[in-house]
């Protein structure tokens, strides 16, 4: 249920309302007193807290959105074993990141499960995105009184190690009973049970002397053996070669394996030297290896070595030969080269270099593949001129660079499509708003060129535009053009006629929460337009 009203923050009395109406369902309309999820926004949020706070046992999930409070804090203990998906806007200020942030370790350093649902570009009004979530309608159905709390999540252990899983009931119902493999565990009648052994475990309980048990856990918990973590493959982090040193003065190379472990530990092979604690380090010619650990996680191995070349090595593959630029479009250069075609020690690869200036510096753009001599760069600048190097590289090091070499780009001579649709969006006494559909070229739009009777008085690069500074209750004609990278400008757009009179406005549409009103042209608006 979501506990809004219209007059504000929930009271006590709401509360006691709340759970006439539990009852009444419960007894009227067959509703699930064990499946009951609270889920309120901004105000309904801090109610969601309060409701879950002084009624625990009715609750088998709480969804606030936008409300947290230090002041929820102490009330945790009591309702620990509610699960909680929490959501909050990163430019909101109530609450403001870092109080949840204060919650959420607060809850969590309990043992509890709270779950973010973190918006950093929203405000206070994430709702609306949160409910869009591809798991939250499908979640509501999962939530049950009887799946058991984890304290501190972890139920998978390496081999070996002690096993020691706690898990717990919300505490105050009348009576308990725990199984493990779907039989009774002797003994085992308290809110908590902590599993000493592997296995699959449930729980249910009694809300009074008399009444029904509960299902047993819909979810019951896996207590399993962990296996073991495997570090993945070194891999090198951007387009760098690993044969050094590069022409384009690289004396190290980034190595680099994923983030998201809780330890990193690289060893330079050759005497085991300890080179770096993190995802990513800066290596010179040698073999790297490096081991990860998870949370939790078992011990891993290392993980396959890799080899930084160094460039200067024995069984050089010969250099390319009489390389070429030819100009295939106003974007893009074909790169042809010749190779030794008996070659002693064959190359591996090429590596291609580009610079805007002779001489450098240089850019890796590629690597290809063995035998491979020709490439297309692709992107380029109309009418420039780029300067190249190539260099085989094998296993064992690198050949010579080749000479440098270039090729320019050809003109660009297609004039960009004119922009469509002109229209005013706005005026005002001294002003006119106007939007249009932006125009296509084949290289890409570089600006727009604003027109009022005839002369061109403004330029911009977006879309839309307003013009300001206009006499009053005058008419004026504006039309717009389109000028690409190369500076050839599009046909005018259709014209339009607009009287400096107020019609129409644009708007910024801000939401929050304030004791105090901001400065409202520092916010982030969510909606901005004209009408």
């Amino acid at each position: 249920f979501y506990p809004q009203n219209t007059t504000g923050f929930y009271t006590d009395g709401n509360f006691i309302n709340i759970t006439q109406l539990v009852d009444s369902f419960v007894k009227y309309i067959k509703l699930d007193i064990d499946r009951i999820v609270v889920s309120g926004l901004s105000a309904g949020g801090q109610a969601t807290w309060g409701f879950t706070a002084q009624y625990p046992k009715l609750v088998s999930a709480a969804m606030p959105i936008s409300a947290a409070s230090l002041g929820y804090i102490p009330n945790m203990p009591n309702h620990i074993t509610v699960p909680f998906w929490l959501s909050n806007g990163g430019t909101d200020a109530a609450p403001a990141p870092y109080t949840v942030t204060e919650v959420i370790t607060a809850y969590n350093n309990l043992g509890g499960y709270l779950r973010q649902f973190f918006y950093p570009t929203l405000g206070h009004g994430v709702w609306n995105t949160y409910w869009n979530e591809s798991e939250y309608f499908p979640s509501l159905s999962t939530f049950h009184k009887a799946n058991p709390l984890v304290y501190f999540g972890r139920t998978e252990f390496c081999p070996g190690d002690p096993i020691s899983v706690r898990m717990g009931l919300q505490a105050g119902f009348s009576a308990y009973e725990w199984r493990k493999n779907g039989v009774t565990i002797s003994g085992a009648t308290a809110s908590e049970y902590t599993a000493t052994s592997f296995g699959t475990y449930s729980a249910r309980f009694k809300r009074t002397s008399t009444g029904a048990w509960s299902e047993w856990s819909p979810a019951p918990i896996v207590v399993q053996e962990k296996t073991a973590t495997v570090t993945p493959p070194i891999s090198i982090d951007g387009m760098r070669s690993n044969v050094l040193p590069a022409p384009d003065g690289s004396t190290t190379v980034p190595l680099s394996v994923p983030t998201g472990y809780t330890s990193y530990e690289w060893r330079r092979v050759s005497d085991n030297a300890l080179m770096g604690t993190t995802n990513v380090i800066n290596a010179g010619p040698g073999s790297y290896r490096v081991r990860v650990t998870e949370q939790f996680g078992c011990s891993s191995s290392f993980s396959p070595d890799y080899v930084v070349i160094n460039a200067a090595g024995s069984n050089l593959p010969d250099a390319a030969s009489n390389p070429t630029a030819m100009a295939v479009s106003n974007s893009s250069l074909r790169l042809d080269w010749s190779e030794n075609p008996n070659p002693v020690n064959n190359e591996t690869g090429y590596e291609i270099y580009r610079s805007t200036t002779s001489g450098g510096p240089y850019s890796l753009i590629t690597i290809t593949g063995q035998n491979v001599l020709t490439y297309t760069d692709l992107g380029l600048t109309p009418a420039a001129k780029y300067y190249y190097l190539i260099r085989a590289i094998n296993g064992n090091g690198a050949g010579a660079n080749s000479p440098e070499f270039s090729g320019t780009t050809q003109s660009d001579s297609q004039i960009p499509t004119a922009p469509t649709s002109l229209a005013v969006a706005g005026t005002s006494r001294s002003s006119v708003s106007l939007t249009w559909i932006a125009a296509t070229d084949d290289v890409g739009i570089d600006k727009y060129d604003i027109y009022i009777n005839g002369n061109k008085a403004y330029t911009t690069s977006g879309t839309t535009f307003t013009v300001n500074g206009l006499d009053q209750q005058t008419t004026y004609g504006f039309s717009v053009r389109a000028r690409d990278f190369s500076g050839n400008i599009s046909a005018p757009s259709n014209q339009v006629n607009a009287t400096t009179i107020i019609s129409g406005f644009s708007f910024k549409y801000v939401e929050g929460t304030w004791n105090n009103l901001p400065n409202f042209t520092t916010t982030t608006p969510v909606k901005t337009g004209y009408t």
